[in-house]
Order: structure tokens, then sequence, then C-alpha cells
């Protein structure tokens, strides 16, 4: 993981502007000073969901591959809790990073991407991992850049664990979600597949679920243990039910702009080597 995450750091940083690579910019501890700064946002507010501490972990390990000449800073929910909210501020240049599903990138037109969001795709986290590190995640990649004519790129894969069924009452086979009104992904894949099972699929913003279950707006919704138990969804009369359908293994996109990978010198190429050689 460790490497993983020094690869993902040093490719980033042969993708940003460094305004220079002498260690001659010193603060007065002798330490060097940040000449860049990334500034990091997700949709989550809690700072133990994955997302905050997957985006801790990279600002640790930006810092220390750089040897404390890069950092960045973290929006925890801070910058909007809606992906489209977020993905427009990665545009505009508001942000450099972010992490949105693969349903919203399938909704700006690339579908293939919408394969991430098949259910029962993985059938374990090693499973996931094997994919996503290899062949396929890469040619995931590819095809984001290509078909949006690079205004994105996906620097790696993040995933905030398995998906489970929760609302007013248990199910056990398909069936028993006939009738009953479900928040789901706002992704046609995941839309189609519930409807099939009888369920009503309802959009409702994250940050508005709580209020949705408690007031009988949905009877259900799907989503994993540590987001909706932070969001205290289970204290809710159409929450209080879990199965355990273990239904999606999320993939999340750590997505940059093109714009921004691009922004690159012969200089920063050669810092780059630098850092690789850290790792």
């Amino acid at each position: 993981m460790k490497r993983k995450w020094s690869l993902l750091v040093a490719a980033i940083l042969a993708a940003v502007s460094i305004t220079g690579c002498s260690s001659s910019n010193q603060a007065e501890d002798g330490k060097p000073k940040p000449e860049l700064n990334i500034i990091v946002a997700h949709n989550q507010t809690s700072l133990e969901n994955p997302y905050s501490k997957a985006a801790i972990k990279f600002k640790e390990a930006l810092e220390e591959v750089s040897g404390g000449r890069a950092t960045a800073t973290l929006h925890h929910g801070t910058l909007g809790e809606n992906e489209s909210e977020l993905v427009e501020k990665l545009e505009m240049g508001a942000l450099h990073l972010t992490v949105a599903s693969p349903g919203f990138m399938t909704l700006l037109g690339v579908k293939e991407i919408d394969m991430f969001s098949l259910l029962y795709l993985f059938d374990s986290f090693e499973h996931w991992e094997a994919c996503v590190d290899g062949e396929f995640g890469q040619e995931m990649s590819r095809l984001l850049a290509e078909k949006t004519d690079d205004r994105f790129r996906v620097m790696g894969y993040w995933t905030c664990s398995v998906r489970d069924y929760y609302g007013k009452k248990p199910v056990v086979t398909p069936g028993d979600l006939k009738g009953m009104t479900i928040r789901t992904q706002s992704t046609p894949v995941v839309q189609q597949f519930f409807t099939q099972c009888g369920a009503i699929p309802t959009s409702v913003a994250w940050g508005e679920l709580y209020q949705a279950l408690s007031q009988g707006v949905v009877d259900s919704a799907e989503n994993d243990y540590t987001s909706f138990r932070l969001k205290e969804h289970h204290k809710t009369d159409n929450g209080r039910y879990i199965s355990e359908t273990h239904h999606d293994y999320t993939t999340r996109l750590f997505l940059t702009t093109g714009q921004f990978y691009q922004a690159l010198t012969e200089e920063h190429w050669q810092c780059r080597c630098l850092f690789l050689q850290q790792i």
C-alpha cells in the first residue's frame, strides 16, 4: 500500500507546477517550505469516513515523498456534499483532486465506466484490488481521459467498503423489495437492477437522506456500514433493518483534470526523477 501511494504521489508531482527544485527554499527551522499545495476535496464530513482517512494518508505520503516541499489542503465535505458540485469545482480549478462515483462519469457520456457499477461484479476486496490495479483498471483510466477529451484523469481507485440494504423491513429475497421505494446512486445500471427486483429507485441527495428516511419519503436505502452509521440512518424507522446483501464492492475514482496533469515543464520532469528515486 505504501508503494502504491508513493507511485500515485510521484505521478501527481510530475503533473503539477513546482516553483523550483532547489532545496534552498527553507523555513527558519531549516525544513523546506512547501512549494506546492494540492487542494483535495470529497463529499463526506466525518473524519472517520474512509474518504477522510484516505485523504489524510494521501497528504502524509505527499509530504513524505516530496521531502516537505509539497503539501495538501483537505476539505472533508466543506466544499460540498454533492459529487456534481465538487466535479464542477474541479473543472473550474477551485480544487485539484476529488472523489467521484463511476456513475457520475457515465452521466458525462463515458458509458464504459458504468462497468464498475455492475452489482455483484466482485466477490471480495482481493478480487476488486486485482482488477482495478491491473489491465482492467488501466484501460478504464485510458478510456475516461480519451472520451472526455482529457477533461478528467483517474489518478487512482478508492473504495469505501461493500454496500448493503437497509430499510423499514428486512429483505431475504429480491421479491421482498417489491413496491419499496429505495434511495440508490443515480446510476442507470444500479437503478435498473433494483427496478427488476420490483423496487422503485428514488434519487435523494446524500445530505438529505436522513430526513427522507425519517419522514417516510423513501422506504429504504443502500450503502456501506460506515457511511450510513456515521449519518445515523439506522436510527430512523425506515433504516433500522439491515440486510447484508453485499451487492457492491464500491469503486470510486480519484480524479484530476487533464489541464492540471499536463502542467509540466522540463524542470518538473527532473523533479519527478528525484521523487521516484525515493520510492
